[in-house]
């Protein structure tokens, strides 16, 4: 299925890395790009939780980021449960580049132009915070198209700032 441009309305906000080692993978970003300050999520709690259609309430990974400029760096490290976090590293060991997030003000609209429901590989909300992921093999991964809530959309802004600050 091929996304329809409407599918987000932002340009890319978030690259993210799956990982079999996290604090591997950060320090090597700290050391050679000086990326930084982490804020980083020992256990991702995700609610209304699914992959592949199903529910899988109990898996959750690790996951720290980062800011460089406008762009947030997600590095994530699959722990427990089936994910599609997981479905990569077994296909790529050492990890790489896992999706690239596009928000979206209208996510049931985004999720529509992606291909609807049933197109959705794994899905989630944190609070208000609502997120879907998007098969997208001619790029190897994945494409996460995600709505903000005023909290997390408030707990990124300041984060941001705080990297700014840190790399003047």
């Amino acid at each position: 299925m091929t996304p329809q441009r409407q599918a987000a309305e932002s340009a890319v906000f978030q690259v993210r890395y799956v990982v079999p080692d996290l604090e591997a993978a950060r320090a090597y970003l700290e050391g050679a790009f000086g990326i930084g300050p982490w804020l980083t999520i020992p256990k991702t709690r995700i609610a209304d939780r699914t992959y592949r259609g199903k529910p899988t309430p109990h898996a959750y990974e690790a996951v720290s980021l980062a800011f460089v400029g406008e762009l947030q760096i997600e590095i994530m490290q699959p722990v427990v449960g089936p994910s599609i976090y997981l479905d990569f590293l077994k296909a790529h060991p050492s990890g790489g580049i896992h999706h690239i997030a596009m928000r979206t003000a209208d996510f049931d609209a985004a999720v529509a132009g992606m291909g609807g429901a049933e197109a959705v590989v794994q899905s989630g909300r944190v609070g208000d915070f609502r997120f879907a992921f998007f098969d997208a093999p001619a790029l190897g991964g994945a494409i996460e198209v995600v709505c903000l809530d005023e909290a997390a959309q408030a707990m990124l802004d300041d984060f941001r700032q705080a990297n700014v600050a840190v790399s003047i």
